[in-house]
């Protein structure tokens, strides 16, 4: 979701600082639905304001580095395949 669209789902201006915390917790927190999320995070946001957003981001940041490491480990993983699938066929 876009900065814009965010704002038209509000109907408010919000700071690219505070954006940018708002779409971590819509992008990795486990409590936002991947097919509501987008008026799950403007309904917390038209009620709560930041707060709710300022308490759910540490959950969200620990999960999308989690997610991160995972990704960065399955590639490792592919690599030490094609490795040990050229090391056989010699």
């Amino acid at each position: 979701m876009l900065l814009e669209e965010f704002e038209a789902l509000v109907d408010n201006k919000i700071g690219p600082e505070a954006y940018e915390k708002i779409e971590t917790v819509y992008m990795w927190h486990p409590s936002i639905s991947d097919t509501k999320g987008k008026e799950q995070i403007a309904y917390l946001y038209t009620e709560f304001e930041m707060q709710v957003i300022a308490d759910m981001l540490p959950r969200a940041q620990k999960l999308m580095g989690i997610k991160m490491q995972v990704d960065a480990l399955k590639v490792q993983i592919r690599t030490l395949e094609k490795t040990a699938k050229k090391i056989s066929n010699l």
